[in-house]
């Protein structure tokens, strides 16, 4: 299932609106959310799994 994360702008930058990647459906709430606030708002999709940094193994 892809995920995404709702972002705004805030004038300088895109910020992300909330900080774990959901589902579209659940983004969507969520930009939909800012839009009544009349900010400018976007779905971004969210990096793979394997995007992400590994952690250091704990010794």
């Amino acid at each position: 299932m892809s995920l995404y994360i709702a972002t705004h702008w805030n004038g300088t930058a895109w910020v992300d609106l909330h900080a774990d990647p959901l589902p579209f459906k659940d983004a969507q709430q969520k930009l939909h959310s800012a839009a009544w606030t009349h900010q400018s708002v976007r779905l971004r999709p969210a990096p793979a799994a394997t995007e992400f940094p590994a952690a250091d193994p704990v010794q």
